[in-house]
């Protein structure tokens, strides 16, 4: 039976086994740093590198010599680790002070994850199943919308009042945004319509762009906040104090259409429930015929010389009033000294097909 002498600091003790000493080692009565010799040895030994004791000591082992589990660092409760760059920031902190980590974003992330998968695959069926029966009435209501309705004034004029009433919307809200003070009108007779810019105040432009200035600031703890706000107010101030913001305007009308093509098909295609039936094929008729009215507008301009002229002339139905393309066209010429009336027509035919990709992309998302 082997014997011990163990010093502890400037006192010795004596163990009459080894299992003895393990016993105090696991008691935890003997410190890593203690000296130990045994009986006939005369140097004295660190206990943690003596054969029978060292497994007691290894880093990572429990006294019975099993792996512990490292001990997860304690976190105060006041406060949450960046999972960016570990500094602790208090748990009422939005974006970490240092490296302006968004904690709202990584929240919502981590919400978006735990939504049951039974629940989104449930969600993508029935997303699915409604686009096959969807597609169905877009359909019909592409049909009627080309072979039908322009045989049919009965059909086709609520569309129309609608389209044009928010064509000269677009119009006047550009018409505000830019200082001038305008009202959209429309003729229920001839379903034409005209913004009527009334006055306008200089100061409305410096006044959107402190308001555009203030967002930015609120907005500059999300990640890319800063970038875009001053994008948008660079964007802005560009177009409020150059020619291109009447460009903008004039072409407003036309641009709002492709708005209300694209809406009105997404709800015929996509939206699931409606408060009145037939409700998703009307929204179908409504794109359809607004994308149909404005693409064979466009190419019976480049086609037809006599509407060619009346519309740059202002000799159609608004007599005096030059159209919308064209007046954009006369500024740029007269600025730049460049025909450039084709070029905006082929521009705005490629445009009125971006709403069509835009939903054929969501379709074909919504499939998978």
């Amino acid at each position: 039976m082997k014997k011990w002498e163990i010093k502890i600091g400037e006192k010795i003790y004596r163990a009459d086994s080894t299992e003895k000493t393990i016993k105090y080692i696991k008691a935890g009565k003997i410190p890593k740093d203690a000296l130990v010799k045994s009986g006939n040895e005369k140097n004295w030994k660190p206990i943690g590198k003596i054969i029978e004791f060292e497994k007691f000591f290894t880093t990572g082992l429990s006294l019975e010599g099993e792996k512990e589990e490292p001990k997860k660092k304690e976190i105060k409760k006041d406060v949450k680790v960046c999972p960016k760059c570990n500094y602790e920031t208090p748990t009422s902190a939005e974006y970490c002070s240092i490296c302006k980590y968004s904690f709202i974003k990584d929240k919502n992330r981590k919400e978006s994850i735990d939504i049951p998968k039974r629940r989104i695959k449930a969600e993508r069926k029935i997303s699915a199943n409604v686009l096959k029966k969807s597609w169905m009435q877009c359909l019909l209501a592409f049909f009627i919308s080309f072979f039908i309705t322009p045989k049919l004034r009965i059909i086709w004029y609520p569309f129309r009042f609608i389209k044009v009433f928010w064509h000269e919307i677009g119009h006047t809200v550009l018409y505000w945004l830019f200082g001038y003070f305008a009202i959209p009108a429309v003729d229920p007779l001839s379903t034409g319509g005209v913004s009527l810019a009334v006055s306008s105040n200089s100061a409305v432009p410096f006044f959107i762009i402190g308001i555009l200035i203030v967002g930015t600031y609120l907005i500059r703890k999300y990640d890319y906040g800063i970038y875009l706000g001053t994008g948008i107010t660079v964007f802005y101030g560009i177009l409020a104090f150059t020619p291109a913001g009447d460009w903008l305007i004039w072409a407003g009308g036309i641009l709002a259409e492709y708005i209300l093509i694209g809406v009105s098909l997404y709800f015929c295609l996509f939206k699931r429930r409606f408060k009145v039936k037939g409700e998703r094929f009307l929204y179908g008729l409504l794109g359809w015929i607004s994308f149909r009215e404005r693409l064979q507008f466009l190419f019976k301009l480049k086609t037809s010389e006599i509407f060619y002229k009346n519309y740059i002339h202002g000799q159609g139905w608004q007599k005096g009033l030059i159209g919308d393309l064209a007046r954009i066209s006369f500024d740029i010429n007269h600025k730049f000294s460049v025909d450039s009336f084709d070029t905006i027509v082929n521009i705005f035919i490629a445009l009125i097909f971006v709403p069509l990709i835009i939903l054929a992309y969501i379709s074909v998302r919504r499939f998978k």
